[in-house]
């Protein structure tokens, strides 16, 4: 296939259709929405999405990859002949011998002096890298002793750099789809904060570590909220309301972290997060208090860990997954709330810290939750893929029990460790 996109053997319409024709294949195979945005599919990994290749797109760019080791070959006989053909395709075009800057613009897809009025006589790798390149925005400098190099939104590669090209080509294309994605009003909310840590937030898009079919099922179409709740729907025959309480919006966010009815699932979603990080940390701290207070202050942080001279509060929050300001609301609430506690301590420790645990309901993790690593310490990556997992999980659940009426506690804890203890 790479073979036939380089040599151009088959015009773009024909790669496009391959698209248009798996794109809804790919969304159920993935269990994926079809109202999900097409961002998601082949946007960046990094941003939280899938990263598949549209091969429409990868057709332009091995088109300009192609070309461009053409002329910078290590070969010296196929570099020659390389430059010898596209000189004779833009000397029959413009009905002169081209200089350096005639082939930079004809390579760049200008339309500007002698190219305006003129067109290719006959289609080769020199045109069609022509046409991939404006559809790319690509531009190419071309001096006067034959010195190339190619430019692609900001990076520049020379002959050196060739290896190179089709890989960041790629990777800049899709950067711009997820940053694209993360404009949304609706569907960008959560990818959002997803973004923000996808190691950790969308470590099972590849292995599916910690995380059963049923969760997969759950969470793109939450994360992009397209979910059959009151005021979500648009043909719910006016009815927004709470079908399990008297609140007036059914929104995921109610459901998943505000409906009083699910007050013992949500305590159990935040303790299993606690149980997680004591876990981690009993072999390096000493659990000196656990949701309980420490002082005359009526303050009960989830854990209070010591060790010499040092002291860390630990409290854990879950907040909904509405961009990257509610985790920091969520954060500076704990850590505005717990402060005068740090400071009666300050009398018995030298270091006494506050460390706010922000996980979204929807996996999202808050990358500001690193202070944690000094805790954990090997143990932490695998530490954020469960707690992950184990969120992603619990508000599963919930939400299928708001829908259902039938109660989804299914999960035993025991069940994770072991699937830890088997993939180490």
């Amino acid at each position: 296939m790479l073979f036939d996109m380089r040599t151009a053997r088959l015009p773009k319409t024909s790669w496009t259709r391959i698209d248009d024709h798996s794109r809804p294949l790919l969304k159920t195979t993935i269990n994926v929405p079809p109202e999900a945005s097409n961002e998601y599919l082949s946007g960046d990994t990094k941003s939280a999405c899938l990263g598949i290749p549209l091969v429409a797109e990868d057709s332009d760019i091995a088109r300009v990859d192609g070309a461009f080791k053409l002329l910078t070959s290590r070969d010296p006989a196929v570099q020659t002949l390389a430059w010898n053909d596209l000189r004779d395709l833009i000397t029959a075009r413009i009905k002169r011998p081209p200089s350096s800057q005639d082939i930079s613009a004809y390579l760049s897809a200008s339309d500007d002096d002698d190219f305006r009025n003129s067109s290719n006589p006959v289609s080769s790798i020199w045109s069609t890298a022509r046409n991939a390149s404006r559809r790319l925005k690509v531009s190419w400098d071309v001096t006067d002793n034959l010195s190339i190099s190619i430019s692609h939104s900001g990076t520049t590669f020379s002959p050196g750099k060739r290896h190179l090209v089709f890989q960041t080509f790629r990777s800049n294309l899709r950067k711009e789809r997820a940053e694209k994605l993360l404009t949304y009003p609706s569907q960008g909310k959560a990818i959002e904060c997803a973004a923000s840590a996808s190691m950790s937030s969308c470590h099972f898009f590849r292995d599916g570590l910690f995380t059963r079919f049923a969760d997969w099922r759950f969470i793109h179409r939450a994360r992009f909220n397209l979910v059959p709740l009151n005021a979500v729907r648009r043909r719910n025959n006016g009815q927004r309301g709470c079908r399990r309480c008297n609140f007036p919006e059914e929104t995921l966010p109610h459901v998943a972290c505000h409906c009083m009815r699910y007050s013992r699932q949500y305590e159990q979603r935040h303790n299993t997060i606690v149980e997680r990080i004591k876990k981690a940390a009993s072999g390096k701290w000493n659990i000196a208090a656990e949701n309980q207070q420490v002082t005359d202050l009526n303050l009960r942080p989830d854990m209070l860990l010591t060790r010499e001279r040092s002291a860390i509060f630990v409290d854990v929050t879950v907040a909904f997954d509405n961009r990257m300001p509610a985790f920091e609301r969520a954060r500076r609430i704990k850590e505005d709330k717990y402060a005068p506690l740090a400071g009666e301590l300050r009398t018995e420790f030298d270091d006494v810290r506050i460390e706010a645990v922000v996980v979204g309901a929807l996996g999202g993790w808050d990358p500001k939750n690193g202070l944690i690593r000094h805790i954990c310490s090997k143990s932490y990556g695998e530490l954020m893929k469960l707690i992950v997992s184990d969120t992603i999980r619990s508000t599963r659940d919930i939400y299928i029990e708001h829908l259902s009426g039938v109660p989804q506690n299914t999960h035993d804890p025991h069940e994770t460790d072991l699937q830890v203890t088997r993939a180490n």
